[in-house]
This record gives C-alpha cells, sequence and structure tokens, in this order.
C-alpha cells in the first residue's frame, strides 16, 4: 500500500449535506418568496404601514434569504464539487495507483491558480445580492424613527452597513485584480519532491517589478485536530523557507525552487492534516500582492535523503534584501540610526480590515446599547455597564487604528516608546537589566492570531515590544536584530539562539 495515499475526506457527507442543504434552500426561498412579496405591497400600496413592512419584519426576511439560502447555497455547491473529485479521484486512483498527485484535477496538470478572480466574482455577487435586499432599510428605518419615534429600529441599519463593508472588500480585490491580473503556478516537473525539489514558475500579467524581488515563501502547514477545544482544529506551520526572487524578464515570470528535507510529511489533500502552501507577496505601485497557491509535495522514486539543491539556474534571479525590504512587506519600517543602532516603528493603520470589522462592530454594539437604555424599566447598574462596555470596545477600536510604537536599539540600550498617534509612554532599558528577549504567540484582536516580542528583566518584569507581527518568521527577525545591536552577535548566538 502506498503511504502517500490520500485517505482524507473528500468533502461533506453526502448523506448529511444533502438534505440539510435541501432544507435550508427551501428554507431561504420561502424567505425569498416572502420578502418580495412585501416589497411588492409596498410599491402598490406607498404605505410601509398597510405593506406591512417594519425594520424587524424587513430585517429577518432579509437575513432569512441570504443566510439560510446562502448557507444552503454553499452546502449544496460543496456536496457537488466533492461528488466530482470523490469520482475524479477514483478514476485517477485506478489509472494512476501510484502517483497520487494525479488523483487531483488541480495538480495533475500541473498548473495551478491563485483564484484571484473567483474571489473577486464571489465577493461582487454577495455584495450585489447583500445590498439590493437591504437597500429598502435604508428608507423604512428613518421613517419609523422620525415618524414613531422607535429608536429600535436603527439596529436595522447594521444589515445596510455590512453591506458598505462588503462593497469596500469588493472595490479592493477589483482594485488588486486590475493591476496584477490572476497568476499561475506552473510546475516542472510535478510534484514537489520530499527529498529533493519543488521547481516551477509564477506566470504574472504585472508589468513594473518591485525592485527588491518577490518574498516567495513555501509552507508546510499542520492542521491539528482538537475536539475538546471551543475550536475543534488549528493550524500550525510545520516547516518553512523564504527566498526573494526578481522576475525573469524574459517571460516576465517568477522563478521558483525549493529543497525540501526528507523528513518532511506529504500532502494529504484539499481538507486534509498536511497541506502545502506556496505564498508570493510583493509591495507593487502602492498595493499589496499577494497569490497563494496549494502544491503537491510527495515522496516519489526520486526522493534522497542526501539531496543537495542545484540553485546554479535561480541564481541569477536571487535578491538580498536588507530588513527594511521584508519587514516593509507588513507594513515595518526600520531605519539606521547615527550612533550604530537601529530603529524600528510600527505604524498606526497596519491592519486595516481588521480595523474596518472592528469599527463595524462597535457601532453595532452601540446601536444596541441605546435601544436598550431607551426604556426608563432598565436599572441604573445595567446602563452603566453597557455604557463601560462601549468605552471598551471603543478603546480597542481606536488602539486597532491608532496605535504606534517604536524600539531603538544600539548596544547595551533599548528605547521603547508606544501610544495612541503619538507617544505616551516610554521605558529605557540598559544591558545589565534584561534577562531575554523571546518571541511569542499571542491573540491579537478579534481572535486573530498573531505573534509578539516580549523582554524579560532580571527582576521579572515583562513588557511587550512588539505586538500584532503577522507571523514567527518576522518576529524572529525582529529579534535577531534587536538581539545583534544590542548584546553582539557573539553573545545573540550563545544565550539568545
Amino acid at each position: 500500500m502506498n503511504p502517500d495515499r490520500d485517505t482524507s475526506p473528500a468533502g461533506p457527507n453526502p448523506l448529511l449535506a444533502s438534505p440539510v442543504a435541501l432544507v435550508l434552500l427551501v428554507a431561504g426561498a420561502l424567505c425569498g418568496i416572502e420578502w418580495a412579496a412585501t416589497l411588492g405591497r409596498w410599491f402598490k400600496t406607498r404605505d410601509a404601514a398597510d405593506a406591512g413592512l417594519t425594520w424587524y419584519r424587513y430585517s429577518g426576511l432579509c437575513l432569512g434569504t441570504l443566510l439560510l439560502g446562502g448557507i444552503g447555497c454553499v452546502l449544496t455547491f460543496n456536496f457537488l464539487q466533492a461528488a466530482h473529485r470523490i469520482r475524479y479521484r477514483d478514476t485517477g486512483e485506478r489509472q494512476h495507483p501510484d502517483e497520487p498527485w494525479r488523483w487531483h484535477k488541480r495538480w495533475a496538470r500541473g498548473r495551478i491558480s491563485a483564484g484571484s478572480g473567483r474571489r473577486l466574482a464571489q465577493v461582487c455577487s454577495i455584495a450585489l445580492l447583500w445590498n439590493i435586499m437591504a437597500m429598502p432599510l435604508c428608507i423604512v428605518v428613518p421613517l419609523e424613527v422620525i415618524r414613531g419615534g422607535n429608536w429600535a429600529g436603527l439596529l436595522g441599519l447594521c444589515i445596510p452597513g455590512m453591506g458598505c463593508i462588503l462593497v469596500f472588500w469588493s472595490l479592493r480585490l477589483g482594485i488588486q485584480w486590475s493591476a496584477f491580473r490572476e497568476s499561475v503556478l506552473e510546475m516542472t516537473p510535478v510534484p514537489g519532491i520530499i527529498g529533493g525539489a519543488l521547481t516551477g514558475r509564477i506566470h504574472t500579467e504585472i508589468e513594473t517589478h518591485p525592485s527588491e524581488g518577490y518574498q516567495v515563501t513555501l509552507r508546510c502547514i499542520k492542521t491539528v485536530r482538537e475536539p475538546q477545544r471551543l475550536r475543534p482544529t488549528t493550524a500550525c506551520v510545520a516547516w518553512q523557507d523564504t527566498r526573494f526572487v526578481a522576475a525573469d524578464p524574459a517571460d516576465n515570470a517568477v522563478p521558483v525552487l525549493f529543497a525540501i528535507p526528507f523528513d518532511a510529511r506529504p500532502s494529504t489533500g484539499q481538507t486534509s492534516e498536511i497541506q502545502w502552501r506556496l505564498e508570493v507577496r510583493a509591495r507593487i505601485l502602492g498595493l499589496d500582492y499577494c497569490a497563494r497557491f496549494e502544491v503537491p509535495v510527495f515522496r516519489t522514486a526520486a526522493s534522497r535523503p542526501d539531496f543537495r539543491l542545484d540553485e546554479s539556474e535561480i541564481t541569477p534571479f536571487l535578491r538580498r534584501p536588507d530588513q527594511k525590504a521584508r519587514l516593509s512587506l507588513f507594513g515595518i519600517q526600520t531605519h539606521a540610526l547615527p550612533e550604530g543602532g537601529r530603529l524600528f516603528f510600527f505604524p498606526m493603520g497596519r491592519y486595516r480590515m481588521t480595523g474596518l470589522l472592528a469599527i463595524f462592530l462597535f457601532h453595532l454594539w452601540l446601536v444596541v446599547s441605546v435601544v436598550l437604555c431607551i426604556p426608563s424599566s432598565i436599572p441604573l447598574p445595567v446602563k452603566l455597564s453597557l455604557v463601560l462596555s462601549n468605552l471598551v470596545v471603543l478603546y480597542g477600536t481606536l488602539n486597532l487604528w491608532f496605535h504606534q510604537s517604536r524600539i531603538e536599539v544600539s548596544p547595551g540600550r533599548l528605547f521603547y516608546a508606544a501610544g495612541l498617534v503619538r507617544d505616551r509612554h516610554s521605558q529605557v532599558f540598559s544591558l545589565a537589566d534584561i534577562a531575554s528577549l523571546t518571541c511569542a504567540r499571542s491573540r491579537a484582536p478579534w481572535n486573530r492570531p498573531g505573534h509578539c516580542i516580549r523582554l524579560t528583566t532580571r527582576d521579572g518584569r515583562t513588557t511587550t515590544l512588539a505586538r500584532r507581527l503577522p507571523s514567527e518568521a518576522v518576529a524572529e527577525a525582529i529579534r535577531g536584530e534587536l538581539s545583534k545591536h544590542l548584546f553582539g552577535l557573539r553573545t545573540h548566538r550563545m544565550c539568545l539562539g
């Protein structure tokens, strides 16, 4: 039996997914029919009260149609896609029993698309449908509030607010699509070989390439299943390698070449425990270019424990950018200090999409709190708790958008300052006070996983120097630079390496 055989499930269980999808589709269709009938009566009578058009009824019909019908459509699509994938896998397994990468249609041809156009079409379709259904609420809610004094109707504006976020997301994806178009990875050969190499070329339609090159990262992502936790699955990076590569002017493609260790684990499917992901990033004309590809990596007859990578073909395209080029991809600025140290600046608004979500949630909770505080029967302690909770959410939102920090490190000294908009507090640490600099995994706002750098003094006090770092590699790079300038290269390798 092939040890790399894909035994992972190919999709939803048909016996479970099909009836659930059918029930949700029927429920969404009934809500949609009632939504259309309500709008028809409103257009006919020109009176929302006679048509039975209230904010809570219309909001319920909108959410029922969009959520129930949308989830039903997604389950149905996944069910049909899973059935097709099962048939293709069974056929490939019979024809190529020892080549599991040929069991998946997206891998067999050796050309893997990043799916940017498909993602743009999906988001635009959802945004269009959502805003068409939510538009009447922009008329109904003000009428109920102004004429009837129904302040609770302000809750209905949350649905158009969500539509605005979807429109912004669509515009962002549309701008990126118009600038970069679709990216396609052509692997030669297929697959990536454990104890061998993963080679290929990423074909793009980008005309102006970054001078520092593209950051190309190959990751092995392991999914850990923990049923006893609230989130039953978590993903962690089991192996990673990164290099900066310039595009080949001959065919406008980015060359890819990585050596894969012999003890790595093979790919086990799309919904499986092991995924190999190739990611390409760059900052081009003020826009963030990012393309991700799920790539096949397996053990074959060419696997060798003593494999050595021949980089002669890719050497002319390799770039050795400094830390400034690497960190600038994530919005982190770094500069050399006149006395020979280093400055790291973490500016405001580095996570715009998360910040927009925080603004939406803050306004949603604010409207809910205002509606709950209007009745005079609400006890005063409840009103005070609602006010305090809004202040906490407001502070978290402002902190996400306007918090900035900077670290100045020089031999034997570290200066840290942080605050909202400007430096509100600062600390100075000498070499004799510092016990260690470590990278730690933290939970960034809104349950977004991230990393941070923590400084521990000899008396046991801990200070977080950098928060919400996007990856462990970025945290390690910053920690290495801090340790090199603070402790010296030899001490850094011996004590903190």
